[in-house]
């Protein structure tokens, strides 16, 4: 899911089965249909009544819609049905996969397909993998075959050891024959407890800031790293935000420009879109 996904109906689940079908940007309508109708057919022939239901979901739909006039909400639990038998039949021939990241923005109509998916896979060699920040809610947690694994910010040692890998120290002062300015071994182990400190733990968050401070010069990588800029002059933002603005800000004009043009795109576009999108005519 996406940030602005809960307005765009069943955005996860359609770009869960295109990959499933293998479909590309560069596939017309046609060959979309093609592809699912083959590998649909090829699982299971008692499957091909769920067609209707999976054109219309992906937008593949040729001549006159034949759901135009169902009632919207037996269109609603069919292709509901239509999804669950598609994952059900498939895991008969193999164990299936389903992973679903960033609940907390789900959509609706994905939520309600969760719903029945979570249901009917009790016995089924299926995994439905999903994350999802605090305060997502759901009504899973009775279930026996439910299982919770929260994700903690890591430990003063874990965080150390994770920093101590991405910042390997020299066993010498690390100024020490490399030129006014350099750092110690002292300063980089503060560092790292500033680091810590202001990340609170976040993995993702430290990596980030390891990565921002090497781009801006105030960390130098050579066999080991060294600290370039005095301690007290290394501003830590204060979120990933921050971090990936500040990095967007030292782009040039026209990666800028191409950078918010692919926003509008979408976050998965091929090379021939975004010619065709930014280059001149």
């Amino acid at each position: 899911s996406v940030s602005h996904g809960k307005a765009s109906t069943y955005l996860p689940v359609i770009e869960l089965l295109k990959d499933y079908f293998e479909i590309t940007p560069e596939d017309d309508t046609r060959r979309r249909r093609e592809k699912v109708t083959g590998r649909l057919l090829t699982l299971d022939r008692t499957l091909e009544d769920t067609l209707p239901y999976l054109f219309a979901l992906l937008g593949i739909v040729e001549g006159e819609d034949p759901l135009a006039q169902m009632d919207e909400q037996v269109k609603r639990r069919r292709t509901q049905e239509a999804i669950k038998r598609l994952v059900l039949r498939g895991s008969l021939n193999q164990p299936v996969v389903i992973i679903f990241e960033d609940l907390h923005w789900v959509d609706d109509e994905t939520q309600a397909l969760l719903n029945v998916l979570a249901d009917s896979i009790a016995n089924a060699r299926v995994l439905l993998l999903v994350n999802y920040r605090p305060e997502y809610r759901h009504d899973w947690g009775h279930r026996t075959y439910y299982t919770q694994l929260r994700l903690d910010p890591l430990g003063k040692e874990s965080a150390e050891a994770m920093l101590t890998a991405l910042l390997p120290q020299s066993p010498l002062p690390l100024g020490e024959g490399q030129g006014e300015g350099a750092g110690t071994v002292d300063e980089l182990a503060a560092l790292k407890r500033l680091i810590t400190e202001k990340t609170q733990g976040n993995p993702f968050f430290m990596e980030e800031i390891v990565q921002a401070l090497f781009e801006e010069g105030a960390l130098e990588r050579a066999e080991t790293v060294r600290l370039i800029k005095p301690l007290d002059q290394i501003r830590i933002p204060t979120s990933v935000q921050a971090v990936l603005s500040a990095r967007i800000d030292r782009l040039p004009a026209e990666e800028k420009a191409l950078l918010q043009t692919l926003a509008v795109i979408g976050t998965v576009f091929s090379e021939r879109l975004v010619k065709q999108v930014v280059l001149p005519p």
